[in-house]
């Protein structure tokens, strides 16, 4: 039986992850400031939940508070705006939509 951490071990290793696949995919995500309006500027990103997961590349908001970001993956992800989870933990499914309302 192969151990995760082998796995984990072989994937950065060899280079395999969304980092360096093609990408085939797309998810929109909305992110909302404290007033509910679009948050333009922002630095998006995604991170796959699954066992091989990872990021994606950052993308940003348009004055829409939309940002387009490009994957290899399918999945559960979680969304960091500049780089935070914690302050909103949204998560979900990519492709797909997915708004983020800021609390701070």
């Amino acid at each position: 039986m192969i151990r995760p951490a082998l796995i984990l071990c072989l994937v950065l290793f060899l280079g395999i992850g969304e980092a360096s696949a093609q990408k085939k995919f797309s998810t929109q995500v909305v992110v909302l400031n404290k007033e509910g309006k679009p948050s333009k500027g922002r630095k998006v990103s995604l991170e796959f939940t699954s066992l091989l997961g990872g990021f994606t590349d950052n993308a940003y908001t348009d004055a829409k508070g939309i940002a387009i970001i490009k994957h290899a993956s399918e999945g559960t992800v979680k969304v960091y705006v500049d780089g935070d989870h914690s302050g909103h933990k949204t998560t979900g499914k990519a492709p797909g939509k997915i708004v983020v309302n800021l609390s701070k």
